[in-house]
């Protein structure tokens, strides 16, 4: 098998990246935008040792498991992977890929959980959004991060393409000719607090003070506004210029009372995050008085919901 080479292939899996997996004389091959049940026609895109890439030129056959995708950006935009699969066998997939990693960690004998479903739609609490020619706002296509417009992301707060939009519009009429770099937002799950941060590409600060200025205007739950002359919002080196009122949100999660920054790590998805922490918790079931360490715990969200499950116990996190 080399670069460029026309193969059929029956694809056996899905995988949790929303690769197809087929096999030929034994070769894994992994086609992207492929389903568990398809066959398929596709060229060959690279070859190494253990397994080749490739794309999908035509459908022979369509896997039950398909499903028509429910977004016109998908699957130019590089914000999803999965929204061509049925959302049950998405479920499995990433069931699998848990199965997949104990086994490759020479784990065995483990009965993994099915996984536990929340909303597939409207989760994230945060977004970054690119602007493209005109702009238009939307997300950086993987494979050569060109902006693909995107009038309605659907796991996204509706708010937030409205806050894009809004932003192209302004930054089109009052600095014609200059584009910002991205527009980074983040949202509590009350979607009573917001923060916004204009990646300041082309602009000065006083043009974005301008565009702070009218943004607040526009959406009062936007509780702060910054501005920044990073590339990415979440770079570490990155420095955040406060434009307008505060730089965290305040957020209620489990029984605890957070504050969370742009720059904080957090779960993109608030009630699956609460799902998570509070399996967490009964599966630590620390005693009374009981010592325990939350190691490489970031903000410490989980270790802190452990803790106030138990509050007998102690959690360091570190």
């Amino acid at each position: 098998m080399k670069k460029d080479d026309i193969i059929e292939l029956d694809i056996t899996e899905t995988n949790a990246l929303g690769n197809g997996v087929g096999k030929i004389d034994g070769f894994v091959v992994f086609c992207l935008g492929a389903v568990g049940g398809d066959r398929v026609r596709c060229r060959v895109l690279t070859v190494k040792k253990n397994y080749a890439t490739a794309e999908i030129l035509e459908i022979l056959a369509a896997s039950p498991d398909r499903t028509e995708p429910d977004c016109a950006s998908y699957p130019e935009c590089g914000g999803c992977t999965l929204r061509h699969i049925d959302y049950e066998c998405e479920k499995k997939a990433k069931r699998a890929s848990v199965e997949a990693a104990l086994r490759r960690a020479g784990i065995r004998g483990v009965n993994v959980s099915e996984t536990v479903s929340c909303s597939p739609e409207r989760y994230r609490n945060k977004a970054v959004f690119s602007f493209g020619e005109g702009l238009l706002p939307g997300f950086k296509r993987a494979a050569d991060e060109q902006v693909v417009s995107c009038e309605d992301c659907l796991i996204c707060p509706g708010i937030f393409t409205e806050c894009a939009r809004f932003t192209g519009e302004f930054i089109k009429s009052k600095y014609p000719g200059k584009t910002p770099e991205y527009l980074y937002l983040r949202i509590n799950s009350s979607y009573d607090e917001m923060t916004a941060v204009l990646g300041l590409g082309e602009l000065t600060c006083v043009e974005a003070g301008d565009w702070a200025e009218a943004f607040s205007e526009a959406f009062p739950v936007c509780v702060g506004i910054m501005a920044s002359d990073g590339t990415h919002p979440e770079d570490k080196n990155t420095v955040y210029r406060i434009l307008y009122g505060r730089e965290y949100i305040n957020e209620s999660f489990l029984s605890l009372k957070l504050r969370v920054s742009a720059h904080s790590f957090f779960q993109v998805n608030s009630r699956a995050a609460q799902l998570l922490c509070k399996k967490a918790a009964l599966l630590a079931a620390p005693g009374d008085g009981e010592f325990g360490v939350d190691l490489y715990c970031g903000t410490g969200v989980i270790g802190m919901a452990v803790a106030s499950e138990n509050p007998s116990c102690f959690v360091t996190g570190v």
